[in-house]
């Protein structure tokens, strides 16, 4: 009768050991997961701003300034199409990137969606 009862020990003591290996591991795993779609995110953020500071690299046409709208800095890009001129702005609101177009000399407003 003892060694059924060592037995049935030896069973729960390692079906415990394997169930917590697994939780262990399935955690580790989604860390790994959002992690890696974390750094994914920021590579096409970085990627998104390289491109558009590279199509305007005119002289004064990429500079660094703030809106009373938004916490921080913002970076304001100016380019033009069809004889208008144009500022894209890019800042952070809400803790996400965002990129507002607004025609040169009209109002920022982070809230609107389109070009104001």
């Amino acid at each position: 009768m003892t060694e059924v009862i060592l037995v049935m020990v030896l069973l729960i003591l390692f079906s415990i050991s394997t169930l917590t290996l697994v939780a262990t591991g399935s955690d580790s795993y989604i860390n790994i997961v959002n992690n890696n779609e974390n750094n994914s995110n920021l590579r096409i953020a970085q990627s998104y701003i390289h491109t558009k500071i590279r199509q305007n690299l005119e002289k004064n046409a990429i500079y660094i300034t703030t809106f009373p709208e938004t916490k921080g800095n913002s970076l304001v890009i100016k380019d033009g199409y069809s004889d208008v001129e144009y500022e894209t702005v890019i800042f952070l609101h809400e803790g996400e990137i965002k990129e507002s177009i607004i025609v040169q000399g009209g109002s920022f407003n982070p809230e609107a969606k389109g070009i104001v």
